[in-house]
């Protein structure tokens, strides 16, 4: 089955975007995020305690602009929070994404992985709630990459974006075209995969409800891939 059929409830910058440092209370906020405007939320259990939360998704399908929702959802709530992308990492070493060969593509992209995995274990051991994005898990060996590495014992949730190409390729275009993307390869690619580990959202509404939709997955354990 294509992840286009099947239904579901939805960068790093050179310093990582982080929140929760001085938690505010949701009665002192004006405008307050969805994530807190349902009626049961109050209800919803919370577990204050660090977690690591993979999104993966194909270009354009909203990765950063949900990460950022998130993370300010869990500032809220009281609890620290950070958004890493494996993309920056990348980046750091090579900008235009363009490689003088393939031997120093795999060597930089190692070397990218290697400190993104660094970076993800050093914010776990402070009690994080870390909001992985920008790398490909798409099999249970591409989780175990990373799970594997892990320093701290922490629930691990891994949630797929899937959002409709005709959407993706609207965002692209606002965003500016990048030659090196190729989103109608990517999507048939995922639409041959028969068999998603963690859990298949459908990224489709307005950020703010999305967010809400996920932490609410999250607050259920909805996604955890490992305990």
């Amino acid at each position: 089955m294509s992840l286009g059929s099947r239904l579901a409830v939805g960068q790093r910058t050179l310093d990582p975007f982080i929140e929760g440092s001085n938690p505010s209370s949701p009665a002192n906020l004006e405008d307050p995020p969805a994530c807190l405007k349902r009626k049961n939320y109050s209800v919803i259990k919370v577990h204050p305690i660090m977690k690591l939360i993979f999104l993966e998704g194909g270009p354009a399908s909203g990765k950063n602009t949900l990460g950022k929702k998130l993370v300010e959802c869990f500032k809220i709530r009281g609890e620290k929070s950070v958004l890493l992308d494996h993309d920056t990492y990348v980046e750091e070493l090579c900008p235009n994404w363009i490689w003088p060969s393939q031997q120093q593509r795999e060597k930089d992209l190692s070397k990218a992985r290697v400190n993104y995995v660094n970076d993800i274990n050093k914010y776990l051991v402070k009690r994080f709630v870390v909001l992985a994005i920008g790398d490909i898990w798409l099999t249970n060996d591409d989780v175990k990459k990373y799970t594997s590495k892990l320093e701290v014992k922490t629930p691990v949730f891994l949630f797929h974006l899937n959002t409709p190409l005709r959407i993706r390729k609207q965002r692209e275009e606002q965003r500016g075209h990048s030659p090196i993307i190729d989103l109608d390869k990517d999507q048939k690619e995922r639409d041959q995969i028969s068999s998603w580990p963690g859990y298949i959202y459908q990224n489709i509404n307005a950020p703010e409800m999305d967010a809400t939709n996920l932490m609410e997955l999250i607050n259920n354990e909805i996604g955890l891939i490992l305990v």
